[in-house]
């Protein structure tokens, strides 16, 4: 699996695709190879679908998703930007 460079960072998907794929296939391989940095910064980049992290809010908390740094942008459009907060 290649290296997320920066350049792709910033090329993130704003929708589930084939880029969201691929982060979430290097966070696993990162993950499997112990490379905890590496699996942090990707965790970062890939998108969530909205019912995931509304159920990670409901089982571990709002505080848990903003402190892993978790992209929300689709739960924002679907739920609203104060998701987090009700």
């Amino acid at each position: 699996m290649e290296q997320m460079d920066e350049q792709t960072i910033q090329k993130a998907p704003v929708r589930l695709g084939t880029e969201n794929t691929k982060l979430i296939r290097a966070f696993g391989k990162a993950v499997a190879d112990n490379s905890n940095e590496e699996a942090t910064r990707l965790e970062k980049l890939i998108l969530f679908r909205p019912e995931s992290l509304m159920a990670i809010k409901n089982t571990l908390g709002a505080e848990h998703i903003r402190h892993r740094g978790y992209r929300t942008d689709l739960a924002d459009a679907k739920y609203g930007n104060d998701w987090l907060d009700r």
